[in-house]
């Protein structure tokens, strides 16, 4: 049975839109055979918002993903400018190949210096293994190495927050929860305290994943909440398309484990999570 009702999400349309001007996708392109271009400029424009499946889709045609560690700002491993330029073209074009072949190309590795961009360096190297290999182990090592690279000065840095965090999120995938967690929780450590950028909204959603993994499905969704509230305050969109695809990943995950509608839970988690209104859908 459809729904009787959509969630009114205040920020949603701008983030569907923001997305998908990045992609240079135009409406007509990604509203193909998904849902009409006025329904989509409705939903852009925060008339209407789209159905959680609705939402998956869009998020597919756009190439969201819900494991990608996206960075706002990229970080520097080299003082030569098209080094750093190329690593953050690699880096975000998602070619996780072509930037552990770049950053281990001898110019590249000695042009590395400082513990900053050492720290940097490792922690490229370890995503890229993280997305690559079948083994977790040379990511855990590379991970480690950044963080001993940070220094007292760069303890509560951005860059040693995301290193915790997504060792954190390695010894979920290894099914260590003690590690995880206490990984994660150093990630967040005092943050409040630290100047806000972008890439801090990349540590809930790597929370969110960490949590979800032990099932834990009720802390994922504070740390969601946590997330869109910090992100919300300093009026940054930056991963929420991401966040919200992976709340509708949650709702379905919980729609397997617990006794809801299908036609309710997709609304339950957004109503309560962004504490929106109901309104009819169209």
């Amino acid at each position: 049975m459809r729904s009787r009702y959509v969630i009114t999400m205040v920020n949603l349309g701008k983030i569907i839109k923001e997305a998908r001007e990045n992609k240079l996708i135009s409406q007509k392109e990604l509203c193909d055979s998904l849902c009409s271009q006025s329904a989509l400029s409705e939903i852009e424009a925060n008339k209407y918002a789209p159905s959680k499946q609705l939402l998956i889709q869009i998020c597919k045609r756009l190439s969201i993903s819900s494991s990608d560690l996206c960075l706002q700002q990229n970080y520097k491993v080299s003082k030569t400018a098209d080094f750093n330029r190329i690593i953050n073209q690699l880096y975000n074009s998602r070619d996780y190949r072509g930037l552990r072949n770049f950053l281990n190309r001898p110019t590249v590795l000695n042009s590395v210096q400082t513990s900053k961009q050492t720290q940097a360096y490792y922690f490229y190297l370890a995503i890229c293994s993280i997305q690559l290999d079948l083994s977790l182990d040379n990511a855990k090592a590379f991970l480690k190495l950044s963080l001993a690279s940070s220094g007292k000065r760069h303890k509560r840095s951005t860059l040693t927050r995301l290193g915790n965090a997504t060792l954190g999120l390695i010894y979920a995938k290894l099914d260590l929860r003690n590690s995880a967690y206490t990984y994660y929780k150093l990630a967040l450590y005092d943050l409040d305290k630290d100047n806000y950028d972008g890439n801090q909204n990349t540590l809930f959603f790597i929370g969110a994943m960490i949590y979800s993994h032990f099932n834990n499905y009720n802390e994922a969704l504070k740390i969601i909440e946590q997330g869109l509230n910090r992100a919300s305050r300093y009026k940054s969109n930056f991963m929420l398309i991401n966040i919200f695809y992976l709340m509708t990943h949650i709702s379905e995950t919980l729609q397997t484990h617990q006794d809801f509608k299908e036609e309710t839970i997709y609304e339950y988690l957004v109503a309560n999570i962004l504490r929106q209104e109901l309104m009819p859908s169209i």
